[in-house]
Order: structure tokens, then sequence, then C-alpha cells
């Protein structure tokens, strides 16, 4: 649910990288047991979610993008 306004706007982003939609909403779907395995995974191996986005490369710009995004 929180990600419904998100994923209007990367629809078509994913589309321009060849990614159907069904295969995009696949992608973006989670069941709850996945995304908390997936989100302790992080937090022990990344410390946190922003830990994990540092570690990828993304900078500090980007990060508090994303923070603002999906903290609001």
């Amino acid at each position: 649910k929180l990600l419904a306004p998100l994923l209007s706007e990367w629809l078509p982003k994913m589309a321009e990288r060849g990614l159907s939609e069904d295969g995009a909403r696949a992608i973006m779907a989670s069941k709850a047991p996945d995304m908390r395995a997936t989100l302790e995974h992080i937090r022990v191996r990344y410390g946190s979610s922003e830990g994990y986005l540092r570690e990828i490369g993304l900078p500090e710009s980007v990060t508090s993008a994303v923070r603002a995004r999906t903290l609001a």
C-alpha cells in the first residue's frame, strides 16, 4: 500500500529498461515473511537500510531523497 504512489511512477521507468508491467509488479510485491527476512539481513550485514545504501555507493543526497520519499 505504501509503495502504490511510487509504483505508478516507477512502472514507466522499469518499462524503459525492458521489464514488463507484470514483471515489475512481481519485483515490487513481497510477502511479509520475505520482507522481514530481507530487512533483517540488511540490519545484520549493513546496520541499517541507510548503511546498505551507502555500501552500494549512493551519495548522501540520494540517501536523503530515499528517506524523504519512503518515510513521508
